[in-house]
């Protein structure tokens, strides 16, 4: 069994030599030097291992997840997302797409409007501490003309395989045109700074 110097605090990571030590983990309060020696010379307590019945199976190989199933007729939808953070739409062509092995539909911000899904609805209402309405932007289902994030979805492929869908992605043409980004906080708050 290896020693700790003295000056040391394992549970801290810290000298003892300031008065008090926070050690969240073990007690709600800071703890003085000669209580932290004290707790330190205790032995851990150990909850038991709780014993589950699904180990076995996972651990095995045999675990069924959601993803696992395929009903009869089951349809699988994936999203491409926009590798730009701010950029109009100019055109999109799903046609090569919709050619794709196992694909059964493609669409796009303008056929989610169309279709009357123009944005997720925002169930909460918030109020400033002035009492003034928090600013709820628009947060279309698929983007629509211009997006506004790294990773916004811009078209929606249904296949027969999550694969399918995925491949189909390569075959979507879009074309976009950059709008200026702003990253610093500081600098988006600014007159002026683009508004997203």
């Amino acid at each position: 069994m290896r020693r700790r110097n003295k000056q040391s605090s394992s549970a801290a990571g810290l000298t003892l030599q300031p008065k008090t030590f926070i050690v969240a983990r073990h007690c709600s309060r800071a703890m003085s030097a000669p209580e932290l020696k004290q707790f330190q010379k205790q032995p851990m307590k150990h909850a038991p291992a709780a014993n589950r019945r699904e180990d076995l199976r996972l651990i095995t190989g045999r675990g069924r997840y959601a993803s696992d199933m395929n009903l009869p007729g089951q349809l699988h939808a994936g999203f491409l997302r926009s590798d730009r953070a701010h950029a109009r739409i100019v055109s999109i062509d799903t046609a090569t797409a919709m050619r794709h092995p196992g694909v059964v539909a493609v669409y796009t911000g303008a056929d989610a409007v169309a279709a009357g899904y123009t944005q997720f609805p925002n169930m909460m209402s918030f109020t400033g501490p002035n009492g003034e309405t928090i600013i709820k932007p628009p947060r279309p289902v698929i983007a629509h003309g211009t997006v506004r994030f790294a990773g916004e979805p811009v078209a929606m492929v249904v296949a027969e395989s999550a694969l399918a869908a995925r491949d189909a992605f390569a075959a979507i043409d879009i074309q976009y045109e950059e709008l200026p980004v702003v990253v610093d906080p500081e600098k988006a708050l600014a007159a002026g700074a683009p508004q997203l």
